[in-house]
């Protein structure tokens, strides 16, 4: 779901528990049995705000001849382009029809 863009909000799935547990909801466990509960986990929360990205290549030396395209200052990767100038030019022309 998170790599989806959504934002389940597994926090509120479920109450939070209060501890000791009452007796009439613990009536299957064995009465010897003891938990210690003293651990508290960490839920992350899913942030939708994304700030940019960045991409590194690196390639041996019988690779080097990739790096001879260029558009404007950076490489032209055969059969992807340039990935910055593609993104951009996109996410700018979604944002300017909404």
């Amino acid at each position: 779901m998170y790599t989806e863009g959504l934002d389940p909000k597994v926090e509120r799935l479920y109450p939070s528990v209060a501890f000791p547990v009452p007796r009439k909801d613990a009536d299957d466990f064995q009465p010897d049995t003891m938990e210690i509960h003293e651990h508290s986990f960490h839920v992350p929360v899913y942030s939708p705000v994304i700030r940019g990205f960045r991409r590194e290549f690196h390639f041996d030396k019988e690779d080097s001849y990739l790096l001879e395209y260029k558009v404007g200052a950076g490489p032209l990767l055969p059969s992807v382009g340039p990935p910055p100038v593609g993104v951009g030019g996109v996410s700018r022309k979604t944002t300017e029809k909404l």
